[in-house]
């Protein structure tokens, strides 16, 4: 986050929403041999077709799946937010969440790059892990704390933040 606006960097602690129905329909949508997106396969498939069923009852789970998120986090809304937690960093002006990427970063061949995603995945979970030993999973993480945030998809990555002199503009998908 460079520049004179730091509301830019401002970053929100949700919980971590389940994504298997969204992955099972992207999937399968992958798999159909005329490029297709979310939006335009139910003109490109044919309706008779068993894979427009298919495609209609994973999109349906999807939909579910989403709102179910949406449910839970309301019911959520307001706790207490704990280490060991598995969270979701939402960019407060974007609303994108931060994924980790599974390519290397350019400024460090052993870091992992992150990027804003309009639709979490199993890559934009993060685990609250405690920067000192006193705290530990199921306490409270209490105002004015340092923490970390680990990869929960790479058990070996962790969130890090790095101070480059030139702005670079982020990617997102």
């Amino acid at each position: 986050c460079v520049g004179p606006n730091q509301l830019q960097c401002l970053f929100i602690i949700e919980h971590a929403y389940e994504f298997s129905a969204a992955k099972a329909f992207h999937r399968k949508l992958r798999k159909i041999p005329v490029r297709v997106t979310e939006k335009t396969w139910k003109t490109e498939v044919d309706s008779s077709d068993s894979l427009y069923v298919e495609l209609e009852q994973l999109q349906a789970r999807k939909e579910d799946e989403k709102a179910t998120n949406e449910v839970e986090a309301k019911r959520i809304a307001g706790l207490p937010v704990c280490y060991g937690s598995h969270v979701q960093l939402r960019h407060l002006s974007s609303k994108m969440f931060l994924t980790q990427s599974k390519n290397r970063a350019a400024l460090n061949a052993l870091a992992l790059e992150v990027y804003l995603a309009a639709e979490g995945s199993k890559w934009s979970i993060w685990k609250l892990v405690p920067t000192v030993r006193i705290r530990g999973d199921g306490e409270s993480v209490h105002y004015g704390e340092e923490v970390s945030f680990a990869s929960v998809k790479q058990r070996s990555s962790y969130l890090s933040l790095i101070h480059i002199s030139e702005p670079t503009r982020p990617r997102l998908i």
